[in-house]
């Protein structure tokens, strides 16, 4: 074998190497990439998780503790019936309820939370937004809320509200 014949043998297993090193970088991307997925699509999960456990939470609440129930009912209906204890108890009760609507509306917007969700649970809060003491909690904590979402219930929910 002369010099050129190496040669030549010695580029094509140098091509060969080369192609199956481009290969095994495009298959451990895929990996990685399919990797990194699945993980964002487990933290979303739990995400979810964590929103639905939160509701049925505050609905046990309500559920169970009569005093509670009765507090947060005239809450909706009266708030000015309140003492400024209860009004105050209303109030942090409204901010994890009221603050779950504002996440998934958010989540939806960034496209993190899925459309299904977003119409699952929209419908229900449409129908507590325009309670006289859930505008009265939303209306006094504005600050406390994206602007966008504030936007959201000023063009597409309160203007319904008088419609009641």
């Amino acid at each position: 074998m002369n010099r050129s014949q190496r040669r030549e043998i010695l580029e094509t297993i140098g091509f060969v190497g080369l192609i199956a090193s481009l290969v095994f970088v495009g298959i451990e991307t895929r990996s990685s990439t399919e990797q990194a997925r699945l993980a964002n699509q487990s933290l979303q999960n739990d995400s979810y998780q964590n929103v639905l456990a939160a509701m049925g939470e505050m609905s046990l609440v309500l559920a169970t503790n009569e005093e509670f129930h009765r507090l947060f009912t005239v809450g909706e209906k009266a708030p000015s019936e309140l003492t400024e204890d209860e009004w105050s108890r209303f109030t942090y009760f409204n901010f994890a309820r009221i603050g779950t609507w504002e996440y998934i509306y958010l989540g939806t917007q960034e496209n993190s939370v899925p459309t299904v969700i977003w119409e699952a649970f929209d419908p229900f809060f449409r129908g507590i937004a325009c309670m006289e003491g859930n505008r009265r909690f939303i209306e006094e904590n504005r600050t406390a809320h994206a602007p966008s979402f504030m936007e959201y219930l000023d063009s597409d929910v309160f203007v319904h509200c008088s419609a009641k």
